[in-house]
């Protein structure tokens, strides 16, 4: 007589139940962009990282406009980085980021960029866990306190 043993229930049932977690972790996977953190700073949003550029899933958080301008508060979520976008801008008027300290009016210049034409957008910087706001100086002011105006922070 020829004895072939037929696997238990419960070896099969593992074995089905080990499959389809494997198969799930396979299709969930890792996101494209983890949050880049300081690795974002300074790097252009339209390109940075090159596999899924920040800028593909960006929203305008804030806007501020006057004087023909208009200042955005771009945030991407899978980067966790937000950079300044100007519309109208003339060559050298002044983009700053700036971060906000979590009291009154104090604020902590983090980022200056200067338009010299070309791309309207400034570099990213990292927001994880700080609030940010975009401010615009007319090339020919000289002082912070000479701004045209700020985005509200994000």
């Amino acid at each position: 007589m020829n004895s072939v043993r037929r696997p238990s229930r419960s070896f099969s049932l593992l074995a089905l139940l080990s499959a389809l977690i494997t198969a799930a972790a396979l299709l969930v996977g890792s996101p494209a962009n983890a949050a880049c953190g300081s690795a974002c700073n300074n790097k252009d949003p339209q390109t940075y990282p090159s596999s899924k550029p920040c800028g593909g899933d960006a929203t305008t958080a804030k806007t501020f406009s006057s004087m023909g301008r208009t200042l955005q508060l771009r945030y991407s979520p899978s980067c966790r980085t937000v950079w300044a976008r100007i519309y109208g801008a003339e060559n050298q008027d002044k983009v700053i980021l700036e971060r906000w300290e979590g009291m009154g009016s104090i604020y902590t210049p983090v980022l200056q960029w200067e338009y010299f034409g070309g791309n309207e957008w400034s570099p990213m910087y990292n927001d994880s866990g700080v609030q940010i706001r975009a401010c615009l100086q007319l090339q020919w002011a000289t002082t912070p306190a000479s701004r045209l105006g700020c985005t509200g922070h994000y």
